[in-house]
């Protein structure tokens, strides 16, 4: 798959908001905020993107339109979705923040491209280029890779890129599972953490798992945190990086992003009353 055919399957608005086009399809991208511990303030550090697919303007379900993807190109879509977030990224409202994407290192030429695309729109439009230092990928578990896959990784982040990787299912703590190399970022995911919230056995073991990801040299992002005792859980194990819909749901590109620091205070005083995304 060339980029040439990607760019073809996209629609620009007229402000330069691109939508996917596939089979009757709309992609869109949207972009959840994703949050660091600052004193007493969370502020925004990342956006997390998403993709929402649609159909005559309804919401369908995206992983079983990936799944039914040309046969002759699976990676299509997937390649046509991170174009659409990599260029619609200089429409985020919140300056100066990271981008994480979800990325299959086998398309790792794919992503070079697109990121150089968007470095030239960017530059005609006299705006910020988004550089690779900026772009945090989201791998596969490492521990899985073979040697074609970790070299892959570390062609990724020798062009600049950082590498987050769900890393909790044992990886560390089963020596014949540990990774083939250490990502920068370790991920850990809210189903878990909902799981262990209102079991005090079961969180008391997550600062001391976060603290044994630290010791080696990864940061912790907590993702999918969707109540307050979540929220309390990943700031007290020192989690970096926080993001869920209980701090802020994700947003279709275009829509205007609160940047503002948000107060411990306030936020530990609020409900668990979710406003859930709809495209």
């Amino acid at each position: 798959m060339s980029l040439s055919s990607l760019l073809d399957a996209v629609l620009a608005d007229e402000v330069g908001i691109e939508t996917g086009i596939y089979d009757g399809h709309r992609l869109k991208s949207a972009y959840q905020p994703v949050y660091a511990p600052f004193g007493d303030h969370l502020r925004i550090v990342a956006v997390d993107a998403a993709t929402i697919a649609q159909r005559e303007g309804i919401a369908v379900d995206l992983q079983a339109l990936l799944a039914s993807g040309d046969p002759i190109d699976p990676g299509f879509l997937a390649g046509l979705a991170q174009l659409l977030h990599v260029d619609n990224y200089r429409h985020v409202s919140v300056p100066d923040c990271d981008l994480v994407l979800e990325h299959d290192v086998s398309q790792n030429r794919r992503l070079f491209e697109a990121l150089d695309e968007a470095g030239r729109q960017a530059e005609a439009m006299d705006e910020p280029v988004l550089e690779a230092s900026r772009v945090i990928c989201r791998v596969g578990n490492p521990a899985a890779l073979g040697d074609d896959c970790v070299r892959l990784l570390e062609e990724l982040r020798a062009a600049g890129f950082r590498l987050s990787v769900d890393l909790f299912d044992g990886v560390l703590e089963d020596p014949k599972q540990r990774p083939r190399f250490t990502p920068d970022i370790a991920e850990i995911d809210g189903a878990w953490l909902a799981k262990i919230a209102h079991e005090s056995a079961a969180a008391r073991l997550l600062k001391p798992l976060a603290a044994a990801y630290k010791r080696e040299g990864m940061g912790v992002f907590i993702r999918g945190i969707s109540s307050v005792e979540q929220l309390r859980l990943a700031v007290d194990a020192g989690a970096d990086y926080l993001a869920g819909d209980f701090l802020s749901p994700p947003a279709l590109v275009g829509t205007v992003i609160d940047e503002q620091p948000k107060p411990m205070d306030g936020v530990w005083g609020r409900p668990d009353d979710i406003v859930q995304f709809r495209a």
